[in-house]
Order: C-alpha cells, then sequence, then structure tokens
C-alpha cells in the first residue's frame, strides 16, 4: 500500500505532467498566429520561389522585399544572427519535405565560420522537425533528453517568445541605421587578431550534403557580402586563404558572387561586419549595375 505521501507526490507529478503536456500544446497552437518565418514555415505560409540562407551577414543584407519585387518571385529570407550552416541545412530539408525544392537557394559562405550556439535556442522546433530534433541530439545531448521530457521546457527560449511576439506585431526584416564611428575603427583597429575566417568541420559537411541533395533540382548560388576595408587590411590573408579552401570543396561548380570588397565609405557600414541601411541600398545598387539578378536567372 502506498503511503499519504507517495500518493500525494504521485498526482502531483501525474497533474504536473498533463498539465505540461496541455500548456505547450495549446503554446504550439497559437504559434500558427505568428508571422515570423520560421512559424509560418512549418504552418505551410512560407512557400517561395528563393530561399535567401545564412548568418547575420545574410540576415541584415539581403532584403527579401526587395528581392521578391526585382525578381518578381516570392523570396524568402531564413537566415539567422549566429546560424551555422548546419542550423541551415536543417531548416531547409524541413521545408522541402514540406514544400518540395525552391527554385533558388542563396547561400551566404559567412555560415560556415559559425559556432553550434544558437541551436539549443530553437529547441522548440522538436515539436515540428524531426531533423532539428536529430541536430539537437547529436550536438547537445542533454538539451535533447530534457526537452523529450518536459515540453514546456522546448518553449524556455527568447526565440519562441519571438513566435508570441510576432503574432501581435507584423514582422518585418530588421534593418541598421546606425554609422561606424572612429571610436569603432580604432577598437577594431587596435584588437587582437582572432581566428575568424576558419570554416567549421560540421559546416562544410553540411555544405557538400547540400550541394549533393539540391543542385539538380534547385539553381545553388552562393554569396559573400561587403566586408568594411579595416577588415579586409586585417585579414585579408586569412580570407583569401578562406575562400581558396571553400574553391576547393565546390566539386559541382556552384556559383560564387564575391561582393567581399565592394563597399569602401564608412557611412555605409554599421559595424566591420555589417551594411547599415544606407549601405544594404548601395549594396543592391551594385547587384542591379552588375546585371546580379539578370545573371541568376
Amino acid at each position: 500500500m502506498f503511503n499519504k505521501s507517495t500518493k500525494t507526490i504521485a498526482i502531483f507529478l501525474l497533474i504536473f505532467f498533463i498539465g505540461d503536456r496541455i500548456l505547450s500544446h495549446a503554446a504550439i497552437f497559437v504559434s500558427k498566429f505568428s508571422t515570423l518565418p520560421y512559424a509560418k514555415l512549418y504552418n505551410r505560409k512560407l512557400e517561395s520561389n528563393i530561399l535567401i540562407l545564412g548568418n547575420s551577414r545574410a540576415y541584415r543584407h539581403y532584403y527579401e522585399n526587395d528581392w521578391s519585387s526585382i525578381l518578381n518571385l516570392n523570396a524568402s529570407n531564413l537566415s539567422l544572427p549566429g546560424a551555422p550552416l548546419i542550423h541551415l541545412e536543417a531548416i531547409l530539408d524541413d521545408y522541402v519535405n514540406i514544400y518540395g525544392e525552391p527554385k533558388y537557394i542563396f547561400l551566404e559562405l559567412d555560415s560556415l565560420t559559425t559556432n553550434l550556439e544558437i541551436i539549443p535556442s530553437f529547441k522548440f522546433l522538436m515539436f515540428f522537425s524531426k531533423n532539428y530534433s536529430e541536430l539537437l541530439k547529436k550536438h547537445y545531448r542533454k538539451v535533447y533528453f530534457i526537452s523529450n521530457l518536459l515540453n514546456l521546457y522546448k518553449l524556455n527560449s527568447n526565440e519562441y517568445l519571438n513566435i508570441i511576439h510576432k503574432i501581435f506585431k507584423n514582422y518585418e526584416q530588421p534593418k541598421l541605421y546606425n554609422k561606424i564611428s572612429f571610436n569603432q575603427l580604432e577598437d577594431f583597429r587596435k584588437s587582437s587578431r582572432i581566428k575568424r575566417f576558419i570554416s567549421k568541420d560540421y559546416n562544410l559537411q553540411s555544405l557538400e550534403r547540400i550541394i549533393k541533395k539540391y543542385s539538380e533540382k534547385s539553381d545553388i548560388v552562393f554569396l559573400i557580402s561587403p566586408f568594411h576595408p579595416e577588415v579586409i587590411k586585417k585579414y585579408e590573408k586569412e580570407i583569401n586563404n578562406w575562400k581558396m579552401k571553400i574553391e576547393k570543396k565546390n566539386n559541382y561548380q556552384i556559383r560564387i558572387f564575391d561582393f567581399s570588397n565592394s563597399i569602401k565609405d564608412d557611412k555605409f557600414f554599421n559595424d566591420p561586419y555589417h551594411l547599415n541601411n544606407m549601405g544594404v541600398k548601395k549594396l543592391k545598387k551594385i547587384l542591379l549595375s552588375e546585371r546580379f539578378f539578370e545573371k541568376i536567372l
């Protein structure tokens, strides 16, 4: 026979787990009303001809509305600050499972250098994605097993809260409006050199898989976004070596459009690695003047 305290604990745990399931399913249900791209993707509201994938250097530099207007095709930018390519591969695989292959896939190559830190923040994708569950299981086993035990734990992230926020406020691709300052540039010049331009092995493997899986049915294009001239000056050798290693991996001869050194003026930069809104407009003019959009069609 169970004593009173044992029964109390058992009832508490039962109520807790039932509540965990009910509340988590309610939370996922309301995500259907979010305008955030990832929510729309998994709720079958994001079918596109063009996918743009990368880290913050794609997220900040390629406005999906501009591309849609110029190309007269639906473009979706599924890039994220801090996103490694292996994260983007899982998202791309899910997109293809839901909608089929897009006509064009644009990969901004700086995501090859990004680490895995953001992956636990997207544990809520386990509700939608076997691919992401496997990614968590491989790289963050503790997070994976706790998430399988407690549904509400999956929702414990700012990324999920952003989905809820975009129920009440329509999503707009964020823009940067600051101009890089003299002090920022001085700090960058004086800062220690870091191993910034090294592609992670797991991202290179991801790149190879993406090419093998999708190059026959989708037109894949590689992009390198502008860096501030001080970045080029400080890391010129490393950047060139990084590009050379990518070229060696490019056995399928995927087209690479390199705009890394295309913008020189400080006024177009928010920081050494990102254009501001004025810089993005400048980049769009460069793309148009060099007939980039005509070349990819």
